[in-house]
């Protein structure tokens, strides 16, 4: 097997599949765990856990945004715990008012404006060390590795402005002026609900730090979304040793 490449277990199949592509003349890789040999892949099997694993990845997709949803958002969360080489950001998006311009507005306009989050998220991120999930409904998902928290706050500040200047062409004119619209609330009763916005829960795990627990991570972005609510920016920052 002269001039065979040789990868560790833990490299995704993608940068497998570079390295097939980059020699010529090998039709398997040799695979290593702890620099020890642990068995060989050929071409053939890659192709097929790439495969499988793209028509899972399509299968979690959601319809209306075209975004991984909550399996691959799982899987990101656990896959990325493990490397504590970096900081680590998870960012929890959900709408605020929502429920009332849906109810106001209809379905179809609340759509527009699950579409619109999801075109600016594509717009703000990209880069192979993000990642963009959609968790459903007006929830979403923001994974980042690397980067300051002021690096990152400059960017989800960005995100949310846009959000809120957007989303008013969803508005009819005299709601836009009257910066309220009214609706029913939970309780079947009628009043007036500010226009929406977006607000974000991060949750920063810092360099060094390795965590396998996802509920933990979920149960920590869950403790801080109402925080966010409750800013007047709509984004509030924790660390998972702070929660």
């Amino acid at each position: 097997m002269t001039g065979t490449p040789i990868a560790d277990l833990d490299t995704p199949a993608e940068q497998m599949l570079k390295i097939f592509a980059g020699i010529d003349g090998s039709d398997c890789v040799i695979l290593t765990e702890n620099l020890r040999y642990a068995g060989v892949l050929s071409a053939s099997s890659l192709l097929k856990i790439i495969n499988e694993k793209q028509l899972k990845t399509a299968q979690d997709q959601n319809p209306l945004t075209g975004l991984p949803g909550n399996r691959s958002i799982r899987d990101y969360v656990q896959d990325i715990m493990r490397d504590s080489s970096v900081t680590r950001f998870f960012c929890y998006c959900d709408f605020d008012n929502f429920k009332p311009f849906n109810d106001h507005y209809g379905f179809q306009k609340g759509d527009l404006a699950i579409g619109l989050f999801a075109s600016l998220l594509r717009h703000h991120f990209v880069g192979e060390d993000k990642f963009l999930g959609h968790v459903g409904g007006d929830d979403f998902f923001i994974g980042m590795s690397g980067g300051s928290r002021a690096e990152i706050e400059e960017r989800l500040t960005a995100l949310l402005g846009d959000f809120q200047t957007n989303v008013l062409d969803l508005y009819t004119p005299e709601d836009r002026a009257a910066g309220a619209i009214r609706a029913h609330d939970r309780s079947g009763g009628e009043r007036h609900f500010p226009l929406m916005r977006c607000s974000i829960a991060v949750l920063e795990i810092a360099e060094g730090l390795m965590h396998a627990d996802v509920n933990r991570v979920s149960a920590s972005i869950a403790a801080i979304k109402a925080s966010a609510k409750a800013n007047p920016s709509g984004l509030v920052f924790s660390n998972l040793t702070e929660v």
